[in-house]
């Protein structure tokens, strides 16, 4: 497919600007991508413009306000696969290209030849955008010494739009046969949009405290977030003007879905952490989150996680071998987090509303209202436990690292449709926390760093293992 390639090209430009006074700082950024793809052809193109600002100010002594806005714009085209896919690595280049004179078919006019370049030249084009703009504000107060308090609120609007003809095309083959793709009256025009919108809001406080070589942090905060998504997805055969495609130019079957999904989480965590001198550390953990995802029985769960390390090559025993010693540290760790990736509205019995296929009233599709699926509303949040125990070691002016963890993973009430049931009952089952699993594993990572005048190097050695194993799965069908 030599002749359907291309030298692709690509260029970028970045613009930056920053300065600022005692009390205010400022930044500016922009950036311009352009990228002609391989392909014999300007439908295959990717186009990409941001802007990055930043303003942080000091309004008194005590109280600091930050904000950012971020704006990215991307255009992209894609060779369609009307009739042969173009970016197949299997094709076959042959001659002649272009047009199958007629007379060697038995036609009066000359039929475009199913060829890779002419996929390229005479394929439609898919286009997308997507336009992402995020505005950040941030207030820092410091009320006391060593005291802070944070409020962060981010707003993202991202915002996707597809279209995609088929077009209609007619070709000859290598057997001399021609044939029109598609199909006569089945030509698809798509026009896809998306629209999604992102809050998250921070609030949380900060202490630090050191007396004669104990420090100590405190961490207190509250999280949420809500995040919408709203998916339009509309089709159309046969277009009336294949040259000009439009939803309101296709006589054929119309199809159009609409998918909206919308959630929201909240949770408070802390921390506490200790260290004497950096040598002895302690850290505690915890967060209460909740989920609309989940029953309003079950939305919250706690999830606690702790944490120490004795850096050895603090001691004053270590004093001897510490040129040769730069850090040696052994640790270990336990701790839970919940994971909530499921569905939105998993525990309601949603009924689909949709036009019928096989029933007709007055010559039109009678709407249909789908039977609901079985729901069960008390299961909530997986909880993956992990207890690791690891040892960290850098030596010879830490040119030389050494990294050895050993870790037990334990997933504990995982979402599932644990129960088998009869195909009579027409529908699965529903979800529930029916299963756990352990994971048992190691990882050791070695590496050599060095600089010798103007010249680096570096070299690493990376092994693992693992095995998994379900210790629990309530399938009462078996």
């Amino acid at each position: 497919m030599g002749s359907a390639l291309e030298i692709g090209v690509l260029n970028s430009h970045n613009i930056a600007v920053s300065g600022g006074t005692d009390r205010v700082r400022y930044r500016l950024s922009g950036n311009y991508s352009y990228e002609n793809g391989p392909m014999v052809s300007t439908k295959d193109s990717y186009k990409r413009y941001s802007l990055n600002s930043f303003i942080s100010a000091d309004i008194t002594g005590w109280f600091t306000q930050e904000a950012s806005l971020i704006y990215t714009h991307e255009d992209r085209s894609d060779i369609q696969t009307t009739f042969r896919d173009p970016y197949s690595t299997k094709l076959i280049n042959w001659y002649p290209e272009g047009y199958m004179p007629g007379e060697i078919i038995g036609r009066e006019e000359d039929v475009l030849i199913d060829s890779p370049l002419n996929a390229c030249l005479y394929s439609p084009a898919a286009t997308s955008w997507t336009s992402t703009p995020r505005i950040s504000l941030k207030s820092i107060l410091k009320p006391l010494k060593g005291w802070s308090i944070i409020a962060e609120y981010t707003y993202q609007q991202k915002n996707f739009a597809y279209k995609e003809y088929s077009g209609q095309q007619e070709i000859a083959d290598a057997q001399l046969s021609t044939r029109i793709i598609p199909a006569a009256e089945q030509d698809k025009y798509t026009h896809n949009t998306r629209n999604n919108a992102y809050n998250a809001l921070n609030i949380y406080s900060n202490y630090n405290l050191s007396i004669n070589g104990h420090n100590l942090n405190v961490t207190l905060g509250y999280n949420q977030e809500s995040n919408k998504d709203n998916w339009i997805l509309n089709s159309v055969l046969n277009q009336a003007v294949i040259t000009v495609p439009s939803l309101q130019g296709g006589r054929g079957i119309r199809t159009s879905e609409e998918t909206l999904t919308e959630y929201s989480t909240m949770g408070f965590f802390g921390r506490i952490a200790y260290n004497w001198k950096g040598r002895y550390l302690i850290e505690m953990n915890a967060r209460y989150d909740g989920s609309s995802k989940f029953p309003k029985v079950n939305r919250f769960g706690f999830f606690p996680s702790v944490s120490g390390a004795w850096r050895i090559s603090e001691e004053p025993f270590m004093e001897s071998v510490r040129n040769y010693i730069n850090n040696l540290k052994i640790r270990a760790s336990y701790g839970s987090i919940g994971n909530q990736n499921i569905s939105a509205y998993g525990f309601i019995a949603g009924m689909e509303v949709d036009q019928s296929s096989v029933w007709l009233e007055k010559g039109k599709p009678v709407t249909s209202i789908g039977t609901p699926g079985l729901v069960r509303a008390n299961y909530t949040w997986e909880t993956v436990k992990t207890f690791d125990i690891g040892l960290d070691l850098k030596a010879l002016n830490n040119r030389l690292s050494f990294v050895f963890d050993w870790y037990r993973r334990s997933t504990v009430g995982m979402l599932s449709n644990g129960v088998e049931l009869p195909s009579t009952v027409g529908t699965t089952a529903p979800l529930q926390n029916v299963a756990d699993m352990r994971t048992d594993g190691w990882e050791l990572s070695i590496r050599w760093q060095d600089v010798i005048g103007d010249f680096s190097y570096h070299a690493g050695f990376n092994i693992y293992d693992h095995r998994s194993t379900i210790t629990k799965f309530n399938n009462y069908g078996y």
